[in-house]
């Protein structure tokens, strides 16, 4: 899903060429979509979500909440999945809400069945693929809205639907995906294999949501988790089942920071229906919303100072601010990286094979050679015969019998320590390694 959305983006907004640089212009239009996702889409759909739970439209103390949360401002700038996710979680979130006022409506207890509601079932199974397509962490979906009162005939229905939806990826997982999509996730489940266990992953994550969700946003419902009623457990459940999921996790793996972030949806909406009476409560939220705002982009281009900041008091935060960002490690270095690949295997004249450890590093090879249009690199396509060497080049010289394979590798790990590539390319006559500092 997200390589539709940034192919789409780029092509709706390919106008920026018109008055920018090909490079600059690239930069731009890639992220503009989600940008639309992130600043529109998702908070209108929380907005009808509180409007629907309030019965009124949104205040002035609700809406600049709503436009001031970190994760709904800052998340689009990093290009991930959960962008789309979000969107789809919020969906969900809001028609939930629309049949638990039907029930309401109704006045059905908490012990009565709800009934069969056809469109908002029909709605949900589209949101499920919607989902699925995504990102797999949309499976939470599916236990929270059979615990929170969606009912067994509407979630029936709402699965058949996805299950028609997402038929083709299920088909391309049992045929060409084999080596990739859900049977890889599977052998390669969340990350890195387990590790020992570590507590510091744990406080790293919840850290990360208090300052995505907001530090008032995330600590508000966990403080008061015993006085909760039954409506504000609804919320709590769909705001801390992932993160709670992921916690145990990140005891024993690695855990991204932005994994459990569509949580929030639920978690301001709560918030929002909260601060409608608290005007207090809203000054102290917005003023610790628009600091965590602020200070992103400070530690990013001020990483020194906070650095020297720190050190006595938190020395492993300090090392740990001292190491390059995922942004600097993700888009460092890349032109220069295409432009010695491409020239070495000019060189060469022989037909070649990269392979290539990581998913991203294809993604950014092939997203700067959009610009750089360089010749050898323009002929990347995919093999699907297997993940290691996954990308590679068309023979453009059959008639050579020499084959030459160039391996790109982030870091300095040891080439057969952790990964066997000896059995995967055992007919190398020449490797070439190149590493991305």
């Amino acid at each position: 899903m997200i390589a539709w959305l940034i192919f789409l983006s780029q092509k709706i907004f390919s106008f920026f060429q018109l008055f920018l640089s090909e490079k600059t212009a690239l930069h731009y239009s890639f992220r503009l979509l989600p940008y639309l996702i992130s600043f529109i889409a998702v908070p209108l759909l929380i907005k009808k979500s509180i409007e629907t739970e309030q019965e009124e439209a949104l205040d002035v103390k609700q809406s600049i909440f709503l436009l001031s949360i970190p994760a709904l401002v800052l998340a689009a700038h990093l290009i991930t999945p959960d962008t789309v996710l979000s969107l789809a979680w919020a969906a969900a979130l809001l028609i939930m809400v629309q049949v638990n006022k039907a029930r309401e409506k109704l006045q059905l207890d908490a012990s009565q069945a709800t009934p069969l509601l056809l469109r908002h079932a029909f709605l949900m199974g589209v949101v499920l693929a919607f989902g699925a397509y995504s990102k797999y962490t949309a499976i939470f979906l599916i236990p929270l809205i059979l615990l929170t009162g969606f009912g067994l005939f509407n979630s029936l229905i709402a699965a058949s639907v996805a299950l028609i939806c997402v038929l083709p990826y299920l088909w391309w997982n049992f045929n060409e995906g084999k080596n990739s999509g859900i049977f890889f996730q599977h052998t390669h489940a969340m990350g890195s294999g387990s590790r020992d266990f570590s507590l510091h992953r744990l406080g790293d994550l919840l850290s990360a949501q208090i300052f995505l969700w907001s530090p008032l946003v995330f600590l508000f419902p966990l403080w008061h988790v015993f006085k909760l009623k039954r409506r504000e457990l609804f919320y709590f459940t769909w705001s801390f089942l992932p993160v709670i999921v992921f916690s145990v996790l990140s005891l024993r793996k690695r855990v991204e920071g932005n994994w459990p972030v569509m949580g929030a949806c639920a978690a301001i909406v709560f918030f929002a229906l909260i601060i409608r009476k608290r005007k207090k409560l809203f000054y102290c939220s917005l003023f610790l919303q628009l600091s965590s705002i602020v200070l992103l982009p400070l530690l990013h281009f001020k990483k020194d100072f906070f650095t020297k900041l720190i050190q006595d008091i938190s020395p492993r935060n300090s090392e740990k601010l001292k190491k390059p960002s995922r942004i600097d490690r993700e888009f460092q270095n890349w032109d220069s990286v295409a432009l010695k690949i491409n020239s070495e295997m000019e060189r060469t004249r022989l037909s070649k094979t990269l392979v290539i450890h990581r998913f991203q590093d294809i993604s950014s090879l092939l997203f700067v050679n959009q610009y750089l249009k360089l010749p050898q690199l323009s002929q990347l396509k995919i093999n699907p015969n297997g993940r290691i060497n996954q990308f590679h080049f068309d023979e453009l010289y059959s008639e050579s019998p020499t084959k030459s394979y160039y391996f790109l590798y982030k870091g300095n790990k040891a080439l057969n320590k952790k990964y066997s590539l000896v059995k995967e390319i055992d007919a190398v006559k020449e490797l070439k390694l190149y590493f991305v500092k």
